[in-house]
């Protein structure tokens, strides 16, 4: 493809975009700052794969003005590269929901960056450049990346090549072009409100007749490791609303056995307490004593050393 330059015949824009990008400390390399930066970015990225809410998520970046859009969406492409078709959708959301957020520099800077930085990225994710061009694609077609960006784009290694070919290739197609509202395809977020019926269904069918074992392979079956924290809230949740000492009971013996198979860890377990916390005074409204039947679940959960001591602490 033509428009694709080398590094040895950079365009003034292109040499803007190369400056801007070592002019930041992701381009340099970690620093505290950076890695402090770091671990909030992915913290909501986590939260977002449980929750699915993207404007939660957005509201949380909000209230947090120390973190910058270039290292955002470096970030926010890696945790899609790394992850599957589900969060890679999610992040597409958030970054084109962020776009208004960051100065217009900084979610182009990103790209940039990843573009860099794709020969470190396939050494663990073979897949990459295609990954990268999906979402290239797909902030195209969400008009958060120029319409020259294949032109302007810095091409300085191979797999940027391929990348940005792959993208123009696609963009360039009006019959592809119809489909990049879609382009994670049908592991998007669009099957989001199924897994969410799945998990209400069979959490239903558990505490009606306990099974752990039968519970653990419907659990396997929605093939959805992401959603792991969401379940743990949404048994908690369940249980908390029949408000019996069995209902109690069969979540946490739930819990350990999905513990000892390996099913979740206890990091679902921590976040899915976590996010129930949050909610507890919505709960109250329908549940008064909810608070204290949580104290009792939180006691035993840590009895059974599903989570951390200092929880809530």
């Amino acid at each position: 493809m033509e428009s694709l330059k080398n590094n040895t015949e950079l365009t003034e824009q292109q040499r803007e975009f190369r400056d801007r990008a070592r002019s930041v400390g992701c381009w340099a390399g970690s620093n505290a700052s950076t890695e402090v930066q770091k671990q909030k970015i992915l913290e909501i990225f986590y939260e977002l794969s449980g929750t699915g809410d993207v404007k939660e998520a957005i509201s949380r970046i909000e209230k947090d003005k120390s973190i910058e859009g270039i290292e955002f969406t470096k970030r926010a492409l890696i945790f899609g590269i790394e992850h599957s078709s589900y969060e890679r959708e999610l992040i597409s959301r958030l970054l084109s929901a962020a776009y208004d957020i960051f100065e217009g520099g900084e979610i182009l800077d990103g790209f940039q960056l990843l573009l860099y930085r794709l020969p470190d990225l396939i050494l663990d994710v073979p897949t990459a450049p295609q990954i990268l061009a999906k979402f290239i694609s797909r902030a195209l077609y969400d008009e958060i990346l120029p319409p020259g960006f294949h032109k302007d784009a810095i091409v300085d290694n191979e797999h940027a090549k391929e990348s940005l070919s792959l993208s123009y290739a696609t963009t360039s197609n009006p019959i592809e072009k119809r489909r990049l509202q879609h382009v994670w395809g049908p592991g998007d977020l669009t099957s989001v409100e199924q897994l969410k019926e799945a998990v209400d269904a069979l959490l239903k069918e558990y505490f009606e007749n306990p099974n752990p074992v039968e519970a653990a392979s419907s659990v396997k079956e929605l093939n959805a490791p992401s959603f792991a924290s969401q379940i743990v809230k949404q048994a908690l949740r369940t249980a908390l609303e029949k408000n019996t000492d069995d209902s109690r009971k069969n979540v946490i013996d739930l819990f350990n056995s999905w513990r000892k198979i390996n099913l979740m860890s206890n990091v679902h377990f921590e976040r899915g307490f976590a996010n129930i916390s949050g909610q507890l005074e919505d709960l109250k409204l329908d549940v008064p004593n909810a608070p204290q039947m949580f104290a009792q679940l939180v006691s035993q959960a840590i009895e059974h050393k599903l989570i951390p001591s200092s929880f809530g602490k």
